[in-house]
């Protein structure tokens, strides 16, 4: 009903909103999840957190935490497979999506620019275009940005934040 009602609004891609100069704008990862609200929808079983992310190729202003301008890439909601006894895991298991997600993307429009080499794409994109990944939980932000890792009982959510961190650091 709500989208009968609202046919007329969209999304809106100003060209004006991005520098397109390599080095100001970044590839923005945002995530977030629900914990433990969900059936799966192949098997029924209860307990599944809901996933949602948005890729975004934003002005470098998302840096600071400021307003900025971006345009909308990707997007998804899913149903996480994994099982998550947390909030905290719910969305660190989420943020990993984004960031794979965001990898991708970043090499796609930094082989646009300049094409990538087949051995050296991953270092050559991370190189031009930053990628900034956006989460609502401390926990999660709060394991990624420490200078050095904290210990972490479940070895699942352990190594997931260890790959995390490469990326961060």
């Amino acid at each position: 009903k709500y989208l009968k009602k609202t046919a007329d609004r969209g999304l809106v891609f100003k060209s004006d909103v991005i520098d397109w100069t390599i080095g100001e704008f970044v590839i923005g990862s945002i995530g977030d999840a629900s914990h433990a609200e969900e059936d799966d929808q192949e098997t029924g079983e209860p307990y599944r957190s809901q996933g949602g992310r948005l890729t975004i190729l934003a002005d470098k202003r998302l840096l600071d935490g400021d307003e900025c301008g971006f345009h909308l890439i990707s997007y998804a909601s899913n149903t996480l497979k994994r099982v998550s006894r947390s909030t905290a895991q719910s969305e660190t298991y989420q943020m990993e999506l984004c960031a794979e997600t965001g990898d991708c993307i970043r090499a796609a429009v930094a082989d646009m620019f300049t094409p990538l080499t087949r051995r050296g794409w991953e270092v050559e994109a991370t190189s031009a275009i930053q990628q900034v990944l956006v989460t609502d939980c401390n926990s999660t932000r709060s394991a990624l940005i420490r200078a050095v890792m904290g210990k972490i009982a479940d070895k699942r959510l352990g190594i997931t934040i260890a790959g995390l961190r490469q990326l961060v650091w």
